[in-house]
């Protein structure tokens, strides 16, 4: 259930990553390097508030939501706190996305393999100590997502902030 929900989320924020990427690109490859971390940041806002919309009104009427996929009372109820640890992901992925792509939009594939990398090692690490290890509760498996979308826009937007990859020439 919440993979569906944070999918439907997705759309939006995976289609302003995409344009950050094109938009990244199109400014470096008119010289106007300039100008990219203000339309990055730019492009975070819209996402940040399309994503808390879509987390209010989710917050509003969980139930709602989730009949779409159970009618099973017990279900549902055990299903909230997952739901509430999705959609704080879901706003932190929404500035994630963004920075990530903003990276892809520089030309530098191995920075964001070496991004992508290292996040999943982060997130490998946590699911096998707090969910494998402590048996903790379903909620701090979803939790492992805030880790790994912390992980990965950290890292994403240092790359950004650092400028390294201005004037950069790509073979």
């Amino acid at each position: 259930m919440m993979r569906s929900i944070f999918g439907l989320f997705g759309i939006f924020t995976w289609a302003f990553g995409s344009a950050c990427n094109t938009m990244v690109s199109n400014l470096i490859g008119q010289g106007r390097e300039s100008d990219v971390m203000p339309m990055v940041k730019k492009i975070m806002k819209i996402s940040v508030l399309c994503s808390t919309v879509i987390c209010i009104l989710i917050s509003f009427f969980p139930h709602l939501w989730l009949r779409i996929y159970t009618t099973d009372t017990t279900l549902m109820a055990e299903a909230l706190p997952s739901m509430y640890v999705s959609m704080v992901v879901m706003v932190l992925a929404s500035v994630t996305v963004i920075a990530f792509n903003g990276v892809t939009g520089t030309g530098n594939t191995r920075i964001n393999l070496g991004i992508e990398v290292i996040s999943v090692a982060i997130y490998l690490v946590y699911c096998v100590v707090v969910v494998e290890m402590m048996r903790s509760p379903l909620h701090w498996a979803w939790f492992a997502e805030f880790v790994y979308w912390t992980a990965m826009g950290s890292l994403a937007w240092v790359y950004l902030k650092s400028g390294r990859w201005k004037g950069k020439k790509l073979a």
